[in-house]
């Protein structure tokens, strides 16, 4: 993998070299936190599928009412922390995506001040 802050080969023949790496940089952060987000989001739908099945399964084998019930009671609690959880999850993610997007701004906007700071200094 690369490092996020590698110099651009041949900058000196492209005034604007160092705006494309960066916002390629930008895309390529993008569409690596979307993907976090797809991927837990479908490990989360997938683990929910599998409980409903079992809940389904569970309310049919259920012999009394009061037994129903209590099957129906398990399940809504379960499915509550799961969503709690899973919504804890996708923040972390988020905030995750947020900080590695302050870090890649953050080593622009410092790369830009020195070539600004440069380029007035050279003749």
């Amino acid at each position: 993998m690369t490092s996020l802050h590698t110099p651009l080969p041949f900058s000196q023949f492209s005034p604007f070299g160092a705006a494309i790496l960066a916002g390629t940089r930008f895309q390529a952060g993008f569409a690596g936190a979307a993907l976090r987000f797809q991927i837990e989001g479908l490990t989360f739908w997938l683990d929910r599928i599998e409980k409903d099945v079992a809940f389904v399964g569970a309310l049919t084998g259920a012999q009394a009412a009061p037994d129903a019930l209590d099957v129906f009671n398990d399940f809504s609690a379960e499915m509550i922390t799961d969503y709690a959880r899973e919504s804890s999850r996708i923040f972390a993610i988020a905030a995750k995506a947020a900080k590695e997007t302050e870090t890649i701004a953050r080593g622009e906007a410092l790369r830009t001040i020195d070539d600004i700071a440069a380029s007035s200094v050279a003749p």
